[in-house]
C-alpha cells in the first residue's frame, strides 16, 4: 500500500509552536508586501504596523521556545570508528515542508558559537524596494545613455 500524501497531524505539544511560527510567517509576508508599495518618505511608513506585529510575534516566540534558528548538535561514533556530527533545528524542523520556513528563519540573526540571537533588519528597516516598471527602467537608461 502506498504511503499517504496527506500531512501528518501535529502533536498537541507542537500546536503552540506552530501558532507562533505562523504568526511570524504571516507578519513577515505582510512586512514584505507593504514594503513593495511606494512611499514618499513622509509620515509613518506603510509597513510600520506590520513590523510591530512581526516584532511582537518574534518576541513571544523567543520567550516561549528560544531562538528560531536554535541548533542542537550531537555526535555519534559509528562502528567503524568514524565520528559523525548531527545538527538539529528543533524550532524549524517541524516546519521543514512549509515553503516559508526560510523566510521565518531569516527574521533572526543567530550565532551558533554563542547561541545568541538578534533581530534581523526586517524588524526595523526597509529591506526591499518597490518593483520598478519596465518603462521607468527604460526611460532611465535612455537618459543616461551617451548620444
Amino acid at each position: 500500500m502506498a504511503p499517504s500524501a496527506r500531512p501528518r497531524p501535529a502533536s498537541q505539544s507542537k500546536i503552540p509552536l506552530a501558532k507562533r511560527f505562523i504568526a511570524i510567517r504571516d507578519a513577515a509576508r505582510d512586512v514584505l508586501a507593504q514594503q513593495q508599495k511606494e512611499w514618499d518618505g513622509t509620515g509613518t511608513p506603510p509597513w510600520a504596523d506590520a513590523q510591530a506585529r512581526l516584532n511582537k510575534a518574534y518576541d513571544e516566540f523567543v520567550e516561549k521556545h528560544g531562538p528560531i534558528n536554535k541548533v542542537e548538535t550531537s555526535q555519534r561514533t559509528m562502528p567503524d570508528g568514524e565520528v559523525r556530527t548531527y545538527r538539529r533545528y528543533p524550532n524549524l524542523s517541524p516546519f521543514k515542508d512549509d515553503s516559508d520556513v526560510y523566510r521565518v528563519a531569516a527574521v533572526e540573526n543567530f550565532d551558533e558559537e554563542s547561541g545568541k540571537a538578534s533581530k534581523a533588519d526586517i524588524m526595523s528597516k526597509r529591506v526591499i524596494e518597490p518593483p520598478r516598471s519596465l518603462t521607468t527602467s527604460t526611460r532611465r537608461r535612455r537618459r543616461s545613455s551617451p548620444p
